[in-house]
């Protein structure tokens, strides 16, 4: 019976073993799945914020460097306190948890490539909610989806690799020591270790976080009770014996003494009181490093590792760096961000390795790992060059899209309506920020839109690129003006004028072109004569119903004949009285001495065989108002590099008169039948004149827009800075210099200061829009990459620009004949005689 007894025991207890192993079996290999699962879902975030982050409280003077410290550090805490709401408890939550674990969140801090960088990895379902605790905690800072980083090099494979474990070297109910009683700023320690990588080295540390059970923490309570009652006073076989053998009498058996605490051990139970009461969270300190060298990897390993002693209090806890022999696995947990693994598995079930379990409460935490602020001075660390700010909440949802706006993991489209573009908008930034790329994107969506839109390129890229983005249903509207076609020069007269009113306008426009181009400044080299000559000039050259063009007005002085001719169909007579009184009675001497200089200003646009083609044609080949009232879209090349500047800047400016006269002509029609219109010009220093401010103040009544780029103040006068800066009603800042920065930060006060316009990145610019008529508060735009053009892209395009040139364009032999016959400059072989008063008169 008793043999049958104890077979049973036996197999009952072998029966209960194969169980256990079996589920342990069972639970390795679906909690190993489970983190290949979630490993394999984690999101990283790159976390960056301002290097002046906390400047103002230093600067105050009211608090010293470790007050302030101290107080920009407890931000963290907040921090890892909303992670807590991670942590799930009941009983089906504990089964779960058992079997799979809780999720973690990875944070590091990672020094690769001589730059340290901040990062947080969570996993996919609690991305937006850890994104959303982490920006609400720091304002300021850019919470950015990025590619897995690598420290490794893979020339060297394992050489120079080493890694292990941070523990506490007392029980885990002990706390280390954190940033309210450490004097300085405790990550500068950390990252100055990092900062002593070289190129092709990388390093990082890897703390991983899961919450604990409230319970746990609380059970520190166990911990004051033992140091409360002091060692332990067991009674020996000798108290005993010496007790039977000399009994005490009752008088003088004596209750024993409660034990005192030392001052020391009641510090420590204050501090281990002040670990319970606050969140605590599961981790996993690692440290890996990918040196050059093996020996060069031990002497970084001796360094990040004196880095954590400033953690340690020799009457609390602290943390022990210990090396893991097993690399490859050691790298494996890294990568793949794995919370358990065999190491720890194992270590559950041996009591006396109990001091690898480590549990830091969110205060250890924000100690150990907290976002660097303007007190962190290591150099290499990687900072958000310039703050971001709320997007507004009235944003257009309709409108041309031109951008996107980020700001605390939330993106939107920036859009504007014909209604605020109307207002104009003004666009600065340094040459490659990305002014161009955010012009083409707005054209791009008012070409898709069936808007119509001019752009005037002065480099000749921009057309190039717009072209290919065409879509083929309106490759019909394209009109496309190229001033380097030698072959089939568009026309583009000056002088082109229905009314007295807009022949005023013309001249007026032409003198203020000569003037931009021959003395901008008004210091004498034009004047009062210039401006008369040119004006009688104009006149009787626009008098003849067959027309006049630009580069005619010098023949007009040295040919008499052709004076004659064209005096015929003057019939105003203060323009009369200039060539028959004035000029006619003029001798020939005096006139040689300023004609020369006079003439001399028109020289370069007639000798210029691609100029002359261009404005000496009369009839122009392009009709501005049509091209508005019917929705077209016209690309002005004026490449410079092809052309010459002072060519570009005339022609320029031509377009920008026309469109602004074309505009205007539309004052015969009523508000709702005038058609929306954009004129977007590229460097538009190159072609303002004294009218910009008209042109901005009036141009809107008429539906034209401006949208102008260009790349500093200084490139544009007093006046002319003024008047944008007082008209426009949207205003994009990309990166801008030290000067420009204090200037314009007036417009984005004080959401944003000069540093973060100076200190854009590439394709970010900060805005300020008018929204619905009414200015929105600054917000921070990205710029965005259109797909590059496919081959069918490429091919389109080349059709588009063909078909434009045989619909608009002129042979260039033809327009040669009609030019030469215009500029009949035969020399005279005798002296020129005065115009007789009678052939004046016709």
């Amino acid at each position: 019976m008793i043999e049958l007894i104890i077979i049973i025991l036996l197999s009952t207890i072998l029966a209960i073993g194969l169980i256990i192993v079996s589920l342990t079996t069972y639970r390795k290999s679906r909690y190993h799945k489970k983190q290949v699962e979630r490993s394999l879902n984690m999101v990283p975030f790159m976390i960056t914020i301002p290097k002046d982050t906390g400047q103002e409280k230093i600067e105050s003077g009211t608090r010293n460097q470790v007050e302030v410290a101290r107080e920009m550090i407890a931000v963290a805490e907040n921090m890892y306190n909303s992670f807590f709401a991670l942590y799930s408890g009941g009983i089906k939550n504990a089964i779960k948890n058992f079997i799979y674990r809780p999720m973690h969140i990875s944070l590091e801090i990672v020094a690769h490539k001589k730059e340290i960088c901040f990062y947080v990895a969570v996993p996919y379902l609690l991305s937006s909610m850890i994104e959303k605790s982490i920006s609400s905690a720091y304002p300021e800072a850019q919470v950015k989806e990025v590619e897995e980083h690598n420290i490794f090099d893979p020339k060297r494979e394992m050489v120079g690799v080493r890694g292990g474990y941070a523990y506490g070297y007392k029980d885990h109910r002990y706390p280390i020591k954190t940033y309210q009683s450490i004097e300085n700023e405790p990550l500068e320690t950390l990252t100055n270790a990092l900062s002593m990588l070289e190129e092709d080295e990388g390093a990082a540390i890897q703390i991983l976080i899961r919450p604990v059970n409230p319970k746990k923490m609380l059970a520190s309570k166990s911990l004051v009770q033992k140091i409360q009652k002091g060692p332990s006073n067991k009674t020996t076989a000798m108290d005993i014996a010496g007790e039977i053998i000399n009994p005490k009498s009752k008088e003088d058996q004596k209750p024993p003494e409660a034990y005192r605490t030392t001052p020391l051990e009641e510090q420590v139970m204050k501090e281990v009181d002040r670990k319970a009461s606050k969140f605590g969270f599961e981790t996993r300190f690692r440290v890996v490093l990918a040196a050059q060298t093996d020996m060069r990897a031990d002497l970084l390993w001796k360094q990040i590792k004196s880095s954590l002693t400033q953690y340690s209090d020799l009457s609390i806890s602290g943390f022990k760096l210990k090396k893991d022999k097993n690399i490859n696995r050691l790298v494996t947990n890294y990568i793949f961000r794995f919370f358990d693994d065999s190491l720890f598995d194992f270590e559950r079930f041996m009591p006396k390795q109990r001091g690898f379990e480590l549990i830091l409460n969110s205060e250890e935490l924000a100690s150990i790992f907290h976002l660097p602020n303007a007190l962190v001075q290591t150099p290499g660390i990687k900072w958000l060059p310039a703050k971001t700010q709320q997007i507004p909440i009235n944003l257009p949802k309709d409108g041309i899209k031109f951008a996107k706006a980020t700001f605390r993991g939330e993106e939107e489209d920036v859009k504007i309506t014909d209604y605020d573009k109307m207002r104009h908008v003004y666009i600065i930034g340094q040459t490659g920020t990305g002014k161009t790329v955010l012009m083409k994107n707005m054209m791009e969506s008012d070409i898709k839109a069936g808007n119509g839109l001019c752009f005037i390129d002065p480099h000749g890229d921009g057309v190039e690129d717009l072209l290919s983005r065409i879509p083929k249903e309106r490759a019909e509207d394209v009109v496309i003006f190229d001033a380097s076609d030698v072959e089939r020069p568009l026309g583009l007269n000056l002088f082109e004028a229905k009314s007295t009113e807009q022949k005023d306008l013309v001249i007026q426009e032409a003198i203020t072109m000569l003037y931009r181009l021959y003395d901008p400044g008004h210091q004498g080299i034009m004047g009062p004569r210039f401006e008369h000559w040119f004006r009688n000039a104009a006149l009787a050259l626009m008098a003849d119903p067959e027309g006049g063009t630009f580069i005619e007005v010098p023949r007009i002085f040295t040919d008499d004949a052709y004076l004659a001719q064209k005096l015929k169909h003057v019939t105003d007579p203060v323009v009369r009285n200039f060539w028959v009184n004035e000029m006619g009675q003029t001798a020939d001497f005096h006139k040689s001495e300023v004609l020369g200089w006079f003439v001399g200003k028109f020289g370069a646009f007639m000798t210029n065989t691609t100029m002359r083609n261009i404005l000496g044609q009369v009839k122009s080949s392009l009709n501005l108002r049509d091209i508005m009232d019917n929705k077209k879209i016209l690309l002005v090349n004026l490449s410079k590099g092809l052309i010459g500047e002072m060519n570009m800047q005339l022609l320029g400016m031509i377009f920008i008169s026309k469109i602004q006269m074309a505009a205007m002509s539309r004052a015969e029609l009523p508000d709702e039948e005038r058609i929306p219109f954009a004129l977007y010009i590229d460097e538009f220093q190159n072609f303002v004149t004294d009218n910009i401010s008209g042109i901005l103040s009036e141009s809107r009544k008429y539906k034209l827009s401006l949208i102008m780029a260009n790349q500093f103040i200084g490139q544009l006068r007093d006046d002319i800075k003024l008047a944008v800066f007082g008209n426009v009603g949207t205003m994009i800042s990309f990166r801008v210099g030290s000067e420009d920065g204090e200037f314009v930060e007036k417009q984005f006060q004080p959401e944003f200061s000069s540093q973060d316009l100076i200190n854009q990145e590439n394709l970010h610019a900060i805005a300020k829009m008018t929204i619905n008529g009414l200015p929105s508060r600054p917000f921070t735009l990205i710029d965005y990459f259109p797909p590059k053009p496919t081959e069918e892209d490429k091919e389109r395009a080349k059709s588009i620009k063909e078909l434009a040139r045989l619909k608009h364009g002129r042979a260039r032999e033809s327009v040669d004949a009609e030019i030469q016959s215009k500029m009949n400059l035969t020399i005279p072989q005798t002296p020129k005689e005065n115009i007789p008063r009678e052939t004046a008169r016709g």
